[in-house]
């Protein structure tokens, strides 16, 4: 059957300062609203832009499944809430589809959806890109090894033999440093399968605990660490330790480009119905025209290149992912010249818990826009 319905398709006019409808916009998960006749009433560009997702709905604006159709009707009677995963588009993907009831709205349901692997084997990149970390990871570990005895060995050697040695050392740190990138890119383009194992994680102790392991290295730059951290922000539901990645990253690029003696600024706070941590460094800045690609996967910055910066061009592409399948938003402030900050905004819900996209769209969010 070919699917041209298209009510619903149109923005709602969400006003500029509502950070946390734009979140919901511009979420990676596909959201669908439908009225009390079951109808779709509202749908994000990530549902509308997806076939596989759009696809779910027929030329009328319902829910053609027979099991995500009972379980919205559940939804709207007995005001169940429920996470399933399977094929529901008759496609060979997997989808994780979960159905809100939201309360400020009698009769309205959501259908948040999140494309998963496809059936079968996996995709290629998310199946090679393990076994390849994986492998690189013993061979590594040896030449680390020998390295480490050779350095020994040649403490009272001839200077050309010790500066060889040296740039081995320096060459087999960059590689290392591509593997573990490539290790956290493989995990983050996989988080969403883990979300069974999150658990509540503190962003004001994450944060702590990033300072901690960066406070020796930004001593030894020159550069000072300065943390403004709220302490009764709600918890985040979510991946502790690729969390902790995301933000050791940010820190990790503000410290390679930070100005001595700096500050790099961390802070975390609460603003309105989002966490928000930002990581500022006092750096040479990134022109507008390259914003965009810095969170691009192995890009980096011709500056970066030409002074030899160590670095993979991952860390943002990293962090991004990460951020965005915990339903939140990475974003760059930068001016040449004067420095960059990115912020990691999460959205927080009443009752004091903060939420990634898939359970976020209920009674509050729903008040932001203008149902029709």
């Amino acid at each position: 059957m070919t699917r041209t319905w298209r009510a619903g398709a149109t923005a709602p006019a969400v006003a500029a300062s509502d950070v946390a409808s734009e979140i919901i916009w511009g979420s990676l998960a596909g959201v669908a609203v439908f009225d009390y006749s079951g109808r779709l009433a509202y749908s994000n560009p990530t549902f509308r832009d997806s076939a596989q997702l759009s696809s779910l709905v027929d030329d009328r604006g319902y829910i053609w499944n027979s099991s995500l159709e009972e379980a919205r009707r559940d939804a709207v009677h007995r005001g169940v809430r429920r996470t399933s995963h399977g094929d529901t588009t008759g496609s060979d993907h997997l989808l994780e589809v979960e159905v809100v009831p939201l309360k400020a709205a009698l009769g309205w349901t959501a259908l948040v959806i999140r494309a998963m692997a496809p059936m079968g084997d996996s995709a290629p990149d998310s199946l090679t890109l393990p076994v390849l970390v994986h492998e690189l990871r013993g061979p590594l570990l040896l030449a680390q090894e020998s390295l480490e005895s050779m350095t020994q060995l040649a403490a009272r050697s001839p200077t050309e033999l010790r500066i060889a040695i040296s740039r081995q050392g320096r060459s087999l740190a960059r590689l290392t440093g591509l593997v573990q990138g490539l290790s956290d890119l493989s995990r983050a383009r996989r988080l969403d399968l883990t979300r069974p194992s999150w658990s509540s994680v503190k962003l004001d102790r994450l944060v702590d605990d990033v300072v901690e392991i960066y406070q020796d290295l930004a001593s030894a730059r020159g550069l000072e660490i300065e943390v403004a951290a709220e302490r009764d922000i709600p918890s985040i539901d979510g991946h502790p330790e690729l969390l902790g990645r995301a933000i050791s990253n940010l820190v990790d690029n503000a410290l390679k480009y930070g100005t001595p003696p700096g500050p790099i600024r961390l802070s975390v706070r609460q603003a309105g119905a989002l966490a928000v941590v930002e990581v500022s460094d006092q750096g040479p800045g990134i022109a507008p025209g390259d914003q965009s690609a810095v969170f691009s996967e192995f890009h980096r910055l011709p500056e970066a290149r030409a002074t030899s910066t160590p670095g993979t061009g991952l860390g943002l592409a990293v962090a991004r992912r990460v951020v965005e399948a915990h339903g939140g938003r990475l974003t760059l402030e930068s001016l040449p010249g004067v420095g960059s900050t990115f912020k990691l905004s999460f959205l927080v819900q009443p009752g004091g818990r903060v939420h990634s996209t898939t359970e976020s769209f209920t009674a509050e969010t729903v008040e932001r826009f203008p149902w029709p």
